[in-house]
């Protein structure tokens, strides 16, 4: 009877979802997406297990939607376990709050022989939280992975995948002189790749991806259709290799038609001959229709003892970026006439410590200074909320920052994370919306029997909004607590408090965030 009911909830809950549009959160420039549990390699196929706990509530990153340049983590991760009588091949989570009304996810995943299903369909919808703040998104996505046995005559381990992707999105201006224009957009993605990783001579990796973005306001079309190719051959002492990109975009707005390829062509050698030292160098030549350049890198990895070891790498890049990923970065970019951007990165170095043992603590430190043709940004110059897109010559990046994980069943799982940056121009004047400090907190911990309690914290410092630097954001801050209690063995009942300091936290200006909001739900397993 209580399994009833608990579906009946479930299934009004998600009617009213469809009518007020599924959707999801108002960017909070915290990743709280959710992402299946990989499972180890074995002879069979495995579901990707999902869990109460999702992998990027454990390990949240700053989303690229405040900062194009991210805090790059140096340790290799540690993810806390789950024990696996709480894995599951199902899972539906729904919920209701004060301004996130509903959110909902359904989460499947069925193994075969060699084959392996997954399909994930979430939605979101963001109440008005003050005149005109609102967002609404929904999505799918599926997945088919294919297994050759490794035991196979014919490349025995290869992967296959074949996948897609689609998602809708609506929000509406509401910082700006027209806070009720409305834009409208949606997404589509599908992906094929081929890749092999278990073969010890030989090792390759081919993927073939096309895309679709339509900004509907701006009668934006992009279609963006992309290749790779990877390929490795490996001898005892050292490894030959090299890879192509390329890329096909057609773009379509407002009378404006674009046609252009990307591509690069890269060779390398690693060296594995030296004791404790792997050493890899080579060439890439990256190419649009307008830019090209020639990028040697090297880099060095030293082992100094069981625990701890050290990198440094000169790694000069080409990076091809497209308008999704600009509407993406920015919601409330305006009309643009460009179609791209052909970011140089002509110098960058970076070096680190590393010091682990094994799963139990990991902690890094790290050092990065880039040089960048290119180098672009958002000012709302013209019209208040509506930001146009920046590009500078020779914007210098100094960054520096530190991480720490420990998972421990005592004091529980904890990840701290801290960065300083500092981007300037050629006027030595700091690039607007980067802030200077930046620092996450998450720690997880089983309290008693049935209860779990999740805390994370984000903090932010110094952006400047203007290029002259006369005017900076208020400090952010952004506290929140889930809790969830086990009630039968397949359902858990949660609660989730978000900015519970109530801060009035903003990323641009007139565009604050979501202010406090209790969110309750329910997870049902199976």
């Amino acid at each position: 009877m209580k399994r009833i009911i608990f579906l009946l909830f479930v299934i009004s809950t998600f009617l009213m979802a469809q009518e007020e549009q599924k959707s999801i959160e108002l960017p909070d420039f915290v990743i709280t997406g959710s992402q299946s549990i990989q499972i180890p390699k074995a002879e069979k196929a495995k579901p990707e297990l999902i869990s109460i706990i999702t992998k990027d509530f454990l390990l949240p990153n700053y989303s690229p939607e405040l900062m194009p340049i991210l805090i790059e983590t140096v340790p290799g991760k540690i993810v806390p376990q789950i024990n696996t009588n709480n894995y599951y091949i199902g899972r539906l989570n729904v919920g209701l709050g004060f301004y996130t009304y509903p959110t909902g996810a359904l989460n499947l995943s069925a193994p075969f022989d060699n084959y392996l299903f997954g399909l994930d369909v979430w939605g979101k919808n963001i109440k008005e939280y003050t005149d005109y703040a609102y967002y609404n998104t929904s999505g799918i996505s599926l997945k088919n992975d294919f297994f050759v046995s490794p035991n196979s005559d014919f490349l025995p381990g290869t992967s296959l995948r074949l996948g897609g992707l689609y998602e809708r999105f609506s929000y509406k201006y509401f910082g700006a002189v027209t806070p009720d224009s409305l834009s409208k957009n949606d997404f589509i993605k599908f992906d094929l790749s081929i890749k092999n990783k278990f073969i010890r001579n030989i090792n390759f990796d081919f993927d073939f991806n096309g895309q679709q973005f339509r900004h509907n306001n701006y009668d934006l079309d992009e279609k963006l259709f992309s290749g790779k190719a990877e390929m490795s051959v490996n001898f005892p002492l050292f490894s030959l290799g090299g890879s192509t990109v390329l890329k096909r975009q057609l773009a379509d707005h407002t009378n404006l038609n674009y046609r252009e390829n990307f591509y690069s062509f890269t060779g390398f050698i690693k060296l594995y001959s030296l004791s404790n030292l792997i050493l890899t160098g080579g060439i890439t030549y990256a190419s649009d229709d307008d830019n090209s350049g020639l990028y040697p890198f090297v880099a060095l990895n030293y082992k100094l003892n069981e625990r701890i070891s050290a990198f440094a790498e000169y790694k000069p890049q080409a990076e091809f970026i497209d308008l999704h990923t600009l509407y993406k970065q920015n919601l409330y970019l305006k009309n643009i006439s460009a179609n791209n951007i052909f970011l140089n990165n002509k110098l960058a170095f970076k070096a680190g410590l590393n010091y682990g043992i094994e799963n139990i603590f990991t902690a890094g430190l790290w050092t990065e200074f880039k040089s960048s043709d290119n180098f672009y940004y958002f000012l709302d110059i013209a019209r208040t909320g509506f930001y146009d897109l920046i590009t500078e010559n020779d914007v210098n990046t100094f960054s520096g920052g530190a991480e720490i994980i420990l998972k421990s069943k005592l004091p529980g799982y904890i990840n701290l994370k801290v960065g300083y940056y500092k981007i300037t121009n050629s006027a030595d004047m700091e690039i607007p919306f980067q802030p200077k400090l930046k620092l996450s907190a998450t720690y997880i911990k089983e309290i008693f029997g049935n209860f779990n309690i999740f805390l994370s914290y984000v903090f932010m410092k110094g952006a400047f909004t203007d290029i002259a630097n006369n005017n900076i954001l208020p400090d952010y801050h952004n506290l929140s607590i889930k809790i969830d209690y086990k009630l039968f063995d397949n359902l858990y009942l949660w609660m989730d408090f978000q900015n519970i300091l109530n801060k009035s936290n903003f990323v641009y200006p007139n565009y604050r965030e979501k202010p406090f909001d209790l969110i309750g739900g329910a997870t049902y397993r199976w």
